[in-house]
């Protein structure tokens, strides 16, 4: 009795000291410059709304002595969009179409990065915040200066008109549906640029690669 005390004392103190490091972990996140413009941008699952073409997210990951951690997996690290204002409706889902995994494990110097393809959404989002996610453990967040507004209103990660437009119109008038970056016109403008990404494909709408 008394060795399976021991036994049991010791594996809660194994876990005790891997969530004590997985918490320690430091992640070093470079964002592209084009997140901390104050810019407003159109996005689309096909990848051609008008947030211009960036380089990567880079990643350097950091044990507790701050010496780089090589080798990681790749499967274990993610990067989240959090929406810091979030409101009942719509609620964002925002990532890549390739998914929120790093490209490769890291390598000797603890580097990885976060290419992904095309961005899609759930509705729109002001400055969301870029949380690197480790294994399940959030690992800093990276707050951003822009404004992205989305075709994909309800985030099923292709634009029709069966479903994105009555999301479009119960948001009508407000900054979430402004699709042109510009209240001028109202809502015609903004239909127009919505039917655009539902119709240029026909019969296909614009959806992820």
């Amino acid at each position: 009795m008394k060795s399976k005390l021991i036994k049991f004392v010791l594996i809660c103190l194994a876990v005790v000291v891997w969530t004590g490091s997985a918490q320690a972990l430091t992640c070093n996140l470079t964002v592209p410059s084009i997140y901390m413009s104050g810019g407003k941008f159109l996005v689309c699952p096909a990848g051609d709304g008008d947030l211009p073409t960036y380089p990567p997210f880079t990643l350097q990951l950091l044990d507790v002595n701050l010496a780089p951690i090589e080798n990681y997996p790749f499967e274990d690290i993610r990067l989240e969009f959090v929406d810091p204002n979030p409101g009942p409706f719509p609620r964002v889902s925002f990532g890549f179409c390739a998914g929120f995994v790093a490209d490769a494990n890291t390598d000797a110097n603890g580097m990885t990065t976060f290419s992904g393809g095309p961005i899609f959404a759930c509705g729109s989002v002001r400055n969301p915040l870029i949380q690197v996610v480790i294994n399940s453990s959030g690992c800093g967040v990276t707050p951003t200066n822009v404004e992205i507004v989305n075709v994909d209103f309800n985030c099923d990660g292709r634009v029709t008109q069966p479903g994105d437009n009555p999301v479009m119109t119960a948001l009508s008038g407000t900054w979430a549906s402004d699709l042109n970056h510009n209240t001028t016109g109202g809502d015609v403008f903004d239909a127009i640029i919505l039917s655009d990404h539902i119709y240029n494909l026909l019969p296909q709408p614009h959806v992820c690669p």
